[in-house]
Parts: structure tokens; sequence; C-alpha cells
């Protein structure tokens, strides 16, 4: 059975707060962040993440991953500072799976505002 909405919203309070860092995976990261892109210019991004709502959030700013190798996108992940796996998903269209859309070598990848989104359900 999922959580409430209340308590959804509490959890994501706690597990996304302050600045974290977003990931970009060719494939599903698991539950420790596997399939991380590598090479060319690419580091995690910092974002922050809007408040929680009806068990949902997102990140609150654009994110530009520059001088990419070249890659499908597939996933993201949330990790803190220290370097601890958070969360995972889908990138959703234009930037994922269903677009099929290839990253070319020295590409910026873009993802906008609330493109990493995080539902518990």
């Amino acid at each position: 059975m999922p959580p409430s909405i209340e308590a959804a919203d509490i959890a994501l309070a706690t597990i996304f707060t302050g600045v974290l860092y977003v990931s970009v995976h060719t494939g599903d990261p698991g539950r420790v962040g596997g399939s991380e892109v590598t090479g060319g210019g690419y580091q995690r991004q910092a974002a922050t993440f809007s408040r929680p709502r009806q068990g949902a959030v997102g990140n609150n700013a654009t994110l530009y991953f520059e001088n990419m190798p070249e890659f499908r996108p597939t996933h993201f992940g949330v990790w803190t500072g220290a370097g601890a796996f958070r969360w995972s998903g889908v990138l959703r269209p234009p930037r994922g799976v269903a677009a099929l859309t290839p990253i070319h070598q020295g590409n910026t990848l873009v993802i906008g505002v609330g493109e990493v989104q995080i539902v518990m359900e």
C-alpha cells in the first residue's frame, strides 16, 4: 500500500533538502547508481528541488551537462555532496528513452526545470 500524500510529502521533504547532485545514466542505476555516464567533460550537476506537493518533487533550475561523451541518456540519479546515492528515475521525453535521442561527443545535455521528477508512489 502506498503512503498517504501527507506522508509522501514529509518523506520527500526530508530526502530532497539542500543542495544535491544530479547524475545521468545509460541504463537503470538500480539501488547503487550504476551505469553512470563517464568521459568527456561529464560531471554531476548541483541541484535543489521544489517543495513536495502531492507526493512529488522536481529540480528547480535548468541543468547543463557540458562537453558530454557520445551516449543515449535513459535515467537520472540524485546524490548527496558526500556521494551517497539517494534516488533514480527515468528521464522523460524529450531527453529519455522514448525520444531515443543520442548525445553526440562534445554536445551539451540540457535538462529543464522539473524534468528530474521524483514521485513517491
